[in-house]
């Protein structure tokens, strides 16, 4: 659910849950339906078992492009922190976790690296780092598409 954060009311967001989960059962012969806030920042507040919705997309490139632009002062519990949310924000399970670095929102995170004045090489090692914490990160990892494919451009 696009501006979770903006709606600022679970009764409602546990509404329009209810309605989705209903409607799609109804057309997909029960099949299940997982539904997403968009709450910035992230909290497991939102999701269950207390919150309204199951789960909440957690950006993790903000502290990673804040570590690339800092090589020399590399934080490895920031690292631990975006790897498991799990414990420091207290999420139920890993799938109230949606795990991305880069939206439609936001600029290409190769466009970010050349900004940063990384050589192609430089800003490659990066990208595949960055996919390398998405994929081994605890949650749901969601890449934007055209991601696999390096695009460069702003949004």
């Amino acid at each position: 659910f696009d501006a979770s954060k903006q709606i600022a009311n679970p009764d409602v967001l546990r509404h329009f849950d209810q309605i989705s989960k209903d409607l799609i059962s109804k057309e997909f012969n029960g099949k299940p339906f997982y539904t997403i806030a968009e709450y910035i920042p992230a909290t497991s507040e939102i999701t269950r078992p207390n919150g309204p919705l199951d789960s909440v997309w957690r950006n993790i490139f903000f502290t990673l492009e804040e570590q690339f632009k800092k090589p020399d002062e590399f934080k490895i519990d920031k690292l631990k922190r975006l790897i498991n949310p799990k414990d420091a924000e207290m999420y139920e399970t890993s799938e109230r976790c949606v795990i991305y670095y880069a939206s439609h929102d936001q600029e290409r995170i190769m466009r970010i690296f050349g900004n940063m004045k990384y050589s192609d090489d430089e800003a490659s090692k990066r990208y595949k780092f960055s996919m390398i914490i998405l994929l081994t990160a605890i949650g749901v990892p969601m890449y934007y598409m055209g991601d696999e494919f390096g695009q460069s451009n702003e949004q």
